[in-house]
């Protein structure tokens, strides 16, 4: 049977991920305080962590109820596929399951952790939601997205 945690026991576990992995006080400080930030992969120039926006917030909060997460950070990814702009939501969570906590640390700790990815493209549609692992690394404090390797680049 597995064990439950509750939103105070996520959200504690999600500031213990953060420290975990070096992220700077700041982003944790706005975490305490219900604000998530969003974070850039690296090879996207000229960008700064920021608060989310209306739209990455509303996929945090489709995603944690449907799932019973935290989102603790986001990484913003811009791509062009198929002719269009797409967003993709690379979500950081701490699962409701204290079972896979172990498993999920371990993944955190080599800079390869599951996320959720949502993507919307510049007119809005959301094309899909699903669990793709993500290559991060955080440099000065602030977290990146390295490289996202996701089932449906693998046709599974």
């Amino acid at each position: 049977m597995e064990s439950k945690a509750t939103l105070e026991e996520m959200r504690e576990e999600a500031v213990a991920r953060m420290k975990m992995i070096g992220i700077g006080q700041e982003y944790i400080d706005a975490f305490l305080n219900n604000e998530i930030t969003t974070f850039w992969n690296k090879w996207i120039e000229d960008t700064i962590p920021d608060l989310i926006t209306e739209h990455e917030e509303c996929s945090i909060v489709k995603f944690e109820n449907m799932r019973s997460v935290v989102v603790w950070a986001l990484i913003h990814t811009t791509d062009v596929q198929v002719g269009k702009e797409w967003d993709f939501y690379s979500m950081l969570f701490v699962s409701d399951n204290k079972d896979n906590w172990e498993k999920e640390r371990k993944d955190l700790i080599d800079m390869n952790p599951t996320v959720y990815c949502d993507a919307v493209s510049t007119d809005l549609i959301h094309d899909f939601g699903d669990y793709a692992s993500i290559k991060i690394a955080v440099e000065d404090g602030i977290l990146y997205g390295v490289d996202m390797f996701a089932p449906w680049q693998f046709g599974e």
